[in-house]
């Protein structure tokens, strides 16, 4: 086993250390991992994979999404076998991540030592933002897997010659997996085409270079025109903020943070590095260690500044999600840094590497805990997911309104569908009153009349969040008929109407069920 600078480890502990650190990752991540509803973008991915037939999926993707078909693909096929739930949805992503801190752990020990692997696994398995987009119906958490193992495969090739035939498909298999998993996935392949002129001599560049990036090309040539047709004709809608060096700050936020103890401590540990190699330059003796980290950032730093440039030439796609691949490659500098202090101070016993999991684990936990009861302030928090699944829930409490059928419930928009279908509140089809077009108002007052409703359930999400103005279709609707119930989550309006009576003879409001009850709107 390799020895590195102050610490010697052998193998059983080592293996029982690693498997702590992946009890820890997995318990972090299916912890909670359905409380939260699917927000937008992952309903967006279930609604594709319920369009009928895999073409079906592929079509929508081309026509009406910005993404690649290797996580749909995947996504469709998993819910075929194992349904539609919460839990089972974000599955795939708990499994990715905990894969993540093995490959995070077998890069550490491969290219630097055997401690650095075990701390960047530790660093990663507790990283706030690693377990968010664990427990996320995403494809970013996949995005942040691949590459780990496609840097290391990249260099084993040619960083260390090791040119086996195992490691040639290895290399192109994960690579098209960036690509059809996410489109930055293409931008990390190409950071790598970039790169790799430096890393081999002269005469054999060429050859090395077709070899390397021909196969992933033609294993990529079916998706590559509705690549270029993302690429140069996409939505309005897709576009995010023009980035500008507050974006920059707020990226390094995302991979150190997210709050300010773990963002100064990465910045610390990040230049404790980068000081060590500019001594090492100036001394003409740089290790292999500080080769494979250098090289590491790099190639994960090559797509960030191509995002950025992108974004201010044509429309912008700078989004920080984008960058999760990120996460671990900061891990693992940071735990290099930790390791370096660590050897500088001369503490060599073993035991020390317990007491550093375990304080890292403790120490992050109680910070993600912060974080999570943190309503301001942080990069995310529990309050980012919207109820869709609670507003449903809270309609199938209402036992005399679910014993009548058909059960009348309107919509704001088509993700509260997932749940009406999937808790069997609802007979097709369903009626949506978009929440944004007044127009419409004439067009929902017929249907309800034509149809002799006397009692129905609209479910809205809240135009404002920080003031909760209601939406124009539900101040039309408290206007018209008579307010039975009225339940408010951070995100989400649950009102129960009536048409027995005009909304100005009664007026009072009761609660739903396991509803705080509000105070009843102000008729015009």
């Amino acid at each position: 086993m390799k020895q590195d600078a102050g610490f010697f480890i052998n193998n059983n502990t080592c293996l029982l250390i690693y498997l702590f650190v992946l009890c820890i990752a997995t318990a972090c991540r299916i912890y909670s991992i359905d409380a939260s509803s699917l927000w937008a973008d992952e309903l967006w991915g279930v609604d594709a994979c319920s369009q009928g037939s895999w073409w079906a999926m592929i079509n929508n993707l081309i026509y009406k999404d910005s993404h690649p078909p290797g996580y749909q693909t995947m996504l469709y096929y998993w819910m075929l076998l194992f349904g539609k739930s919460d839990f089972v949805v974000r599955l795939p992503s708990v499994i990715a991540g905990i894969a993540a801190v093995a490959a995070v752990y077998r890069f550490g020990r491969v290219f630097l030592s055997p401690i650095i692997g075990l701390l960047a696994a530790t660093i990663l398995a507790v990283s706030y933002n690693a377990i968010y987009y664990s427990q996320e119906a995403r494809a970013y958490v996949f995005l942040m897997l691949f590459a780990v193992l496609h840097y290391h495969v990249f260099l084993q090739l040619f960083l260390r010659k090791e040119q086996k035939k195992s490691n040639w498909v290895s290399f192109w298999v994960l690579g098209a997996l960036l690509a059809y998993f996410h489109y930055v996935g293409v931008i990390i392949v190409l950071s790598e085409a970039v790169v790799l002129p430096f890393l081999v001599s002269g005469g054999n560049r060429r050859s090395q270079f077709f070899k390397a990036f021909l196969p992933i090309f033609l294993l990529y040539t079916p998706w590559l025109p509705v690549f270029f047709r993302h690429l140069f004709f996409e939505h309005p809608s897709w576009g995010t903020v023009v980035p500008g060096i507050g974006t920059l700050i707020q990226t390094a936020r995302f991979v150190l943070g997210p709050d300010d103890h773990r963002f100064y401590t990465g910045i610390f540990l990040a230049l404790v590095f980068l000081c060590s190699c500019v001594t090492k330059i100036k001394k003409h003796a740089l290790a292999e260690s500080h080769k494979v980290l250098l090289l590491l950032l790099l190639l994960s730093l090559i797509p960030v500044c191509a995002f950025y440039i992108k974004s201010h030439l044509s429309t912008s796609a700078y989004t920080v999600r984008h960058f999760t691949y990120l996460i671990p490659v900061f891990a693992l500098v940071c735990a290099w840094s930790i390791n370096l202090i660590l050897a500088w101070r001369g503490w060599q016993q073993a035991g020390i590497v317990w007491f550093l999991v375990g304080g890292i684990t403790l120490v992050s936990i109680m910070l993600n805990i912060s974080s999570q009861l943190k309503v301001g302030g942080q990069l995310y928090s529990v309050f980012n997911k919207i109820e869709y699944r609670q507003a449903v829930e809270t309609i199938m409490l209402d036992r005399d309104f679910m014993q009548y059928k058909p059960r009348q419930v309107f919509i704001s928009n088509k993700f509260f569908d997932h749940y009406l279908r999937l808790l069997n509140v609802k007979e097709r089809p369903a009626a949506f009153f978009h929440q944004n077009n007044p127009e419409k108002f004439p067009e929902y007052e017929r249907f309800i009349q034509e149809k002799g409703i006397a009692d129905f359930y609209y479910l809205s999400v809240f135009q404002d969040v920080s003031t909760g103005v209601p939406s124009p279709v539900l101040q039309f609707l408290y206007s018209k008929y008579y307010t039975v119930c009225v339940t408010q989550f951070v995100w989400v309006q649950v009102v129960k109407l009536s048409t027995r009576l005009p909304p100005e003879q009664n007026q009072v409001v009761r609660s739903c069920p396991r509803a705080t009850p509000v105070a009843a709107p102000v008729q015009p």
